[in-house]
């Protein structure tokens, strides 16, 4: 009888510890980048039911394109997955976006239930790269998985060719890192295969390319359109919306984007009245510092947008409570 006794003993002993799951962090042997995004990867193994993982990366990383989305929560910098069950091996995904200001090794934490998650935790710098500035703008880079693009500059003049895999906020852009209240006002046109996509004026959250985003784009027809990507308000994806397209029957391309407070506005030049004119406006909140840019925008591999703007100003602006609008675009 004691022998039995044992012998179960043993058995659940075992199979408990069998059946305990664990989680390693698999970091990018490439070192992190201000401004890239790249995804991390965590590996489950094992049988617990009821599981929950906590993930935390550095304090002020951007997060995004997080997988198994429907088990999971993202709230002030830390993911949250809980699993009543799953099929093991698991692979865990995010993307994570360095603060332009980033320095020195940043580091992970988080935990499998009451177990810290191993593998990889402290993550290197890369070398950094030098800017590249073009005329007003800081530098210029590609953004998404793109075919590489390029940027020109001369006599005022911005030439930026683009292309992507596809849409959403991908091409090249030339970029400043702003903060506050600005304006970015340029002249803009497109040359592209496809029709529906040109020259780009943004405000982007980061350099990821699932970036939130405030954008107005001509296309190579002269018409003007809004795209934007909202956070979104619970745990889901954020929101993707567009408005209603304007001809180019009283605007030839001259448009400013404005953002003061937690309000973002788009202004064409109306050549009829020669007057600024408010096209389209929403509550959308920034959380400084973000991008300026301006850029090429495309779809489809190889499928090159080449858009060139004239008249660009980037401009800071006076605090919201202090200026209206009237008194800057009267």
């Amino acid at each position: 009888m004691r022998t039995f006794l044992a012998i179960v003993f043993v058995f659940f002993f075992v199979s408990g510890a069998l059946s305990q799951s664990v989680a390693e962090r698999i970091l990018p042997e490439q070192g992190y980048s201000p401004g890239q995004y790249v995804m991390i990867s965590i590996m489950v193994t094992g049988e617990t039911e009821d599981l929950t993982i906590v993930e935390t990366p550095p304090t002020g990383w951007a997060i995004g394109g997080v997988t198994s989305s429907s088990y999971a929560t993202t709230s002030e910098g830390v993911i949250t997955w809980r699993m009543a069950s799953f099929t093991s091996p698991l692979r865990l995904r995010y993307a994570v976006t360095p603060p332009y200001s980033a320095v020195g090794d940043a580091v992970f934490t988080g935990t499998i239930n009451d177990a810290n998650i191993g593998g990889d935790t402290t993550w290197a710098p890369h070398t950094q790269r030098a800017l590249e500035p073009i005329g007003i703008f800081q530098d210029h880079i590609d953004i998404g998985p793109v075919t590489p693009g390029s940027a020109a500059y001369e006599d005022g003049e911005y030439v930026i060719i683009g292309s992507a895999e596809d849409g959403k906020a991908w091409g090249h852009y030339a970029y400043s890192v702003v903060e506050g209240s600005v304006s970015l006002k340029a002249k803009m046109s497109a040359e592209t295969t496809l029709e529906i996509w040109g020259a780009v004026i943004a405000f982007l959250q980061n350099t990821s390319n699932d970036a939130v985003y405030y954008s107005a784009q001509v296309t190579t027809d002269g018409q003007v359109v809004v795209y934007c990507k909202y956070p979104s308000r619970s745990s889901g994806p954020d929101v993707n919306t567009w408005s209603t397209r304007l001809s180019p029957e009283n605007q030839d391309g001259e448009i400013k984007l404005v953002r003061q407070g937690d309000t973002v506005s788009t202004y064409y030049f109306n050549t009829k009245t020669q007057a600024w004119t408010l096209y389209d406006t929403r509550i959308y909140h920034f959380t400084d510092p973000f991008y300026a840019c301006i850029g090429a925008w495309s779809y489809g591999v190889e499928e090159y947008t080449t858009a060139t703007f004239t008249d660009v100003e980037l401009t800071q602006l006076p605090d919201p409570s202090s200026t209206e609008d009237w008194e800057l675009f009267h």
